[in-house]
């Protein structure tokens, strides 16, 4: 157990989310793609096939980059966001509420919209995501229930990237 919690307070303690999304998320990025552009694929296809589809979705971790539920606008009636890192919650509010220091998403943007034939109107579903994110929870992974009594329903669906991956041991 000491190892998890020496895990999350380094990652608590470091991580700058507008750092990775900086570095990482440019158009000439392999990660980009194959972390995020082929996932989001996936998922306008699901959304287009009606392979998933319900009320409520969850995104647990990697809030910094809530943009990759881009797709889950078209499935889901309300998103909510649960992070345990305050910086990606920082990030992932001031993108909702367009305040200044959001990052601009151009490179995602363009993958995206190549792959998709010109079929995705971004601005669009940046709004529509905005008014679908119902909640945005802080989750305390030192928890038994990191996310109780804050979250009290259920969800239809739940998306995980970067988040869970980077706190469970090899």
């Amino acid at each position: 157990m000491a190892s998890r919690l020496t895990r999350k307070a380094f990652y608590e303690g470091n991580f700058d989310a507008f750092k990775v999304i900086s570095t990482f998320f440019t158009l000439d990025s392999d990660f980009v793609h194959d972390a995020f552009v082929k996932p989001m694929q996936r998922l306008f296809t699901l959304s287009s096939s009606g392979a998933i589809k319900g009320d409520t979705v969850i995104q647990f971790g990697g809030s910094y980059v809530n943009v990759a539920l881009l797709p889950a606008c078209e499935l889901f009636k309300d998103i909510i966001i649960i992070d345990f890192l305050d910086s990606s919650l920082q990030t992932a509010t001031k993108w909702l509420k367009e305040e200044a220091g959001a990052h601009d998403w151009g490179a995602l943007e363009k993958c995206l919209g190549e792959m998709e034939g010109g079929r995705l109107n971004w601005s669009q579903l940046e709004e529509t995501m905005r008014g679908k994110a119902k909640e945005i929870i802080k989750a305390d992974l030192a928890e038994t229930h990191p996310v109780a009594p804050k979250l009290s329903i259920q969800a239809d669906c739940l998306y995980t990237a970067l988040c869970l991956e980077l706190l469970c041991a090899n």
